[in-house]
């Protein structure tokens, strides 16, 4: 099982996402032509970074493909996903997310392929101390998509090694937010027509 990776989140990798937010301390918002674009990802830290700042680790839960995984979920290196207003429409991005090719792959690859519903999909982040033990990482942020497609996954080699990205489209989204003592906080939660509320279960 590998083991857990530190993520820094100064920088958002991958050259098909468009500019986004990066995810540090806390989660950061940007609004840019009406839209927020949320995403979050490894990087190195510039010289004379502080060492001591919080780190990042993400993981992947899908019933029925990731299974194999602890607790069912698998590591994600990275991930993006937006929200825009656009002549009065509201335009959702799908959520894409990098992971390396893992026992979720042919699943995965087949959901596409058959076209599968998979019915819900989350995407945690996690939120701990620099150096700190895998049991210190405390979970922060979800995001929590329903009635699921995988619309596209593209692969290839990078420096971290052989990864892929992996598209979602979905009917519904829903981002949680839990401060460091505090209660959970729903940010957004709709189905991009009507952010009303989301159908929770």
């Amino acid at each position: 099982m590998r083991a857990w990776r530190r993520i820094r989140g100064e920088g958002v990798s991958g050259s098909r996402w468009l500019s986004g937010v990066v995810i540090g301390l806390l989660l950061v918002g940007v609004v840019a032509v009406g839209g927020i674009a949320l995403g979050g990802g490894g990087g190195n830290p510039s010289p004379g970074a502080n060492e001591s700042r919080n780190e990042l680790y993400m993981t992947l839960r899908i019933p029925g493909i990731t299974d194999f995984g602890p607790k069912g979920e698998i590591e994600v290196e990275a991930f993006h996903w937006g929200v825009s207003q656009v002549a009065g429409r509201i335009v959702v991005e799908e959520l894409v997310i990098t992971k390396v090719i893992d026992k979720a792959s042919p699943k995965l690859y087949e959901a596409l392929t058959k076209g599968t519903h998979l019915e819900e999909v989350t995407l945690a982040v996690y939120e701990g101390p620099g150096g700190g033990a895998a049991l210190d990482f405390k979970e922060y942020v979800v995001y929590a998509i329903r009635d699921v497609m995988v619309s596209s996954i593209g692969e290839g080699p990078t420096p971290a090694g052989h990864m892929e990205d992996v598209s979602f489209t979905y009917r519904e989204i829903s981002i949680d937010y839990t401060a460091q003592g505090g209660p959970v906080e729903t940010l957004l939660c709709g189905t991009g027509a009507d952010w009303s509320g989301c159908e929770r279960k």
